[in-house]
């Protein structure tokens, strides 16, 4: 019998660039990587494809930012909220944006 923690989980990702907004992640990691860890250790950082969504970028500045993605509480550690790009801009909207 398999161990539990080896099954893959899926994590909802909510808001930021509309590449990204409203997808999931399958089969990136297993439970035990979500439930074994410190809550502030969870997040992952994301490319966007050609910039799609992406607010434009001041001449100068990274204009392939990732978003940035984590859980918000201990109640919900399958659901990561974008958080902002990175590396971080003036120019950047900011954790509200919800892309467009």
């Amino acid at each position: 019998m398999a161990d539990m923690t080896d099954d893959y989980v899926s994590i909802r990702l909510r808001g930021g660039p509309p590449y990204w907004a409203g997808k999931s992640l399958d089969k990136v990691y297993n439970r035990n990587e979500i439930e074994g860890v410190p809550l502030d250790e969870l997040g992952v950082m994301l490319l966007v494809p050609d910039g799609v969504g992406v607010p434009e970028q001041p001449e100068g500045e990274d204009e392939n930012p990732r978003a940035l993605y984590g859980p918000e509480s201990e109640d919900d550690r399958y659901t990561w909220v974008f958080q902002g790009f990175l590396p971080t801009s003036a120019s950047d909207p900011g954790a509200a944006f919800q892309g467009g």
